[in-house]
């Protein structure tokens, strides 16, 4: 379990201010650090100025969407080093297989559960820190 002292810094990009401080609330009372961002530009200003362990980016928002933000990480940071967990309210399979195709660790359909969130969260970490991604990957094809 992930303790105050081992906080992981989490980026959460969610346009929608109530599932964004719902999420937060969740990952924050499982010992992440949680840092909001309500678009694509404010995403990279933060990553620009510090270190995360995780990001958790929603799909769609107005402007630079979820795609071209996870494109433009991936061409930065492999899975390995920047895992991101993507949010959608779009169930479609093709979507899911194209987001792990690009580089999504994971793929949550919204409206998401926190505690799923949270676990979602922290087995990302975990496979990550175990090098186990392909593992990870299995395991969220299965999620659904």
């Amino acid at each position: 379990m992930i303790g105050a002292a081992s906080a992981r810094r989490v980026l959460l990009v969610e346009d929608e201010r109530v599932s964004a401080n719902l999420y937060a609330i969740a990952l924050e009372s499982g010992g992440f650090e949680v840092e909001l961002a309500a678009s694509a530009e404010e995403a990279f200003g933060r990553l620009s100025a510090r270190n995360f362990d995780l990001i958790v980016l929603d799909l769609y928002f107005p402007g630079t969407g979820g795609w071209e933000l996870l494109s433009n990480i991936r061409e930065r940071h492999s899975t390995a080093e920047l895992p991101i967990i993507m949010l959608s309210s779009e169930p479609n399979e093709n979507v899911r297989a194209s987001l792990l195709a690009l580089g999504a660790n994971d793929f949550l359909t919204k409206p998401v559960a926190p505690p799923i969130l949270l676990q979602a969260a922290r087995d990302c970490i975990e496979a990550i820190s175990r090098g186990e991604q392909s593992e990870l990957i299995a395991a969220c094809s299965k999620r659904g």
